[in-house]
């Protein structure tokens, strides 16, 4: 099956890690596999790379939602004048460790 498209390999490479993925919309939160069609949003999440691949070859814009299993996400959006808070949460409860980190849309951090 022909790649053809940078998140399907992401979503590839996030599953081969064990990192359950699932379909969202396109440039969206909400999982893209409709409830009327039988999605169960996050519960849908495989790491089966059969899947991705199919999932990802219907929709290759698709956004790529992560069931957080054994792990979770901080999520720090930029404030009102579009500064991220990290520095001051850190400030109050002390500096996060080392650990992966991802931008997001919004030019906040998870």
């Amino acid at each position: 099956m022909t790649r053809t498209s940078p998140l399907l390999d992401a979503a590839t490479v996030y599953a081969v890690s064990g990192w359950p993925v699932f379909p969202l919309g396109d440039k969206g939160k909400v999982a893209r596999i409709a409830s009327v069609d039988g999605g169960e949003g996050y519960k849908d999440a495989t790491s089966n790379v059969d899947v991705i691949e199919t999932w990802w070859m219907r929709w290759p814009n698709a956004n790529i939602g992560l069931h957080c299993v054994n792990f979770w996400v901080l999520d720090i959006d930029p404030d009102h004048d579009g500064h991220v808070t990290l520095a001051q949460l850190e400030k109050t409860y002390g500096k996060l460790p080392e650990t992966l980190r991802q931008r997001t849309g919004s030019g906040g951090t998870h």
